[in-house]
């Protein structure tokens, strides 16, 4: 392609081989392009999930060593160019050394979103969704709308007694979301979808990757699918002391505005309300292609579902 090329030579790098078979997705489409300085990952997002083109260059400014910085971006078009950013992090790395890995990248990835606590309107701006704590009632709604669909595809009687349970949990979440509106701590970006395959390290220096799912959010919000996925690698329980160390190093980075115990709290409601935002997430992904895998299918009612468990994390 003219622009990849254009772009690279622009870089002074050198394409020196063909592009490999591309990864389509229904969100987005990556092709692996070969250059004299490694590979390149052109990557080309849809509609739904552009802005995560649209927000590279701020992530960028506010944190270059956490990110990797785009060679080149299109964003009327949803293109990128992105240098190779190594291994996932879960293949590197198992055990105590995960944790010890997580700790370090968690302060990082809390200072940049203190750092974009500044730019809200402007990510909102950029198209990334909505999902602040003074909007998530709604979102909760529209979480319900999605699960009625869902169940009257696929439901079982037990289902449809669970979707009684989640409408009958509103008021309840309408708690849990106006003590977020009233929290000192203000809404930045959340990934949305932080874990160890979304976590790129080369030379031992992670850079966080794919912010298609990213929403403007309760920030605290991002240690839900980050808490799980730890929780899963490690087979151990939600408060294992390995967890919560993991918890407490990002935490720390907020210790100037609340106390400790109450930013426990923060978090543990953060990690609540934002299992609409996985539920919503994936009825977006269904949306762009309802055919795309049939476990896929039941994903939005099984996170509304998820607002009736009693740990946080469940």
């Amino acid at each position: 392609m003219e622009w990849i090329t254009d772009r690279l030579e622009s870089a002074g790098i050198r394409q020196v081989g063909p592009p490999g078979e591309p990864r389509v997705r229904p969100w987005t489409t990556v092709i692996r392009i070969p250059t004299d300085h490694g590979d390149v990952w052109f990557k080309v997002a849809s509609q739904a999930t552009a802005h995560e083109i649209a927000i590279y260059p701020l992530l960028a400014h506010y944190s270059a060593s956490l990110v990797l910085q785009p060679i080149a971006v299109d964003a009327g078009r949803s293109w990128i160019l992105l240098p190779d950013g190594g291994n996932a992090l879960r293949d590197v790395a198992k055990g105590d050394d995960l944790v010890d890995h997580w700790i370090g990248i968690v302060a990082g990835y809390a200072q940049l979103q203190r750092s974009l606590m500044s730019e809200p309107a402007r990510l909102l701006d950029l198209g990334v969704p909505d999902m602040r704590p003074e909007v998530m009632l709604h979102r909760f709604d529209e979480g319900v709308e999605v699960a009625h669909r869902i169940i009257e595809q696929h439901g079982t009687t037990e289902d449809r007694e669970t979707l009684r349970n989640i409408e009958a949990a509103r008021s309840r979440y309408s708690e849990w979301c106006d003590e977020l509106v009233g929290s000192p701590v203000s809404a930045s970006l959340d990934h949305s979808d932080l874990h160890g395959g979304n976590v790129l390290m080369r030379n031992g220096s992670p850079r966080l990757s794919d912010w298609g799912d990213s929403v403007v959010a309760a920030p605290f919000s991002s240690l839900l699918v980050l808490l799980r996925s730890l929780q899963d690698s490690l087979d151990c329980s939600p408060d294992d002391p390995r967890l919560l160390r993991v918890r407490d190093a990002y935490l720390g980075v907020f210790s100037d505005v609340d106390s400790h115990d109450r930013l426990v709290h923060t978090m543990e409601i953060s990690c609540r309300v934002s299992k609409v935002i996985r539920a919503l997430t994936w009825a977006r992904v269904l949306s762009l292609d309802p055919d795309a895998n049939p476990d896929w299918a039941t994903y939005p009612f099984i996170w509304m579902s998820s607002v009736l468990e009693p740990h946080y994390l469940d």
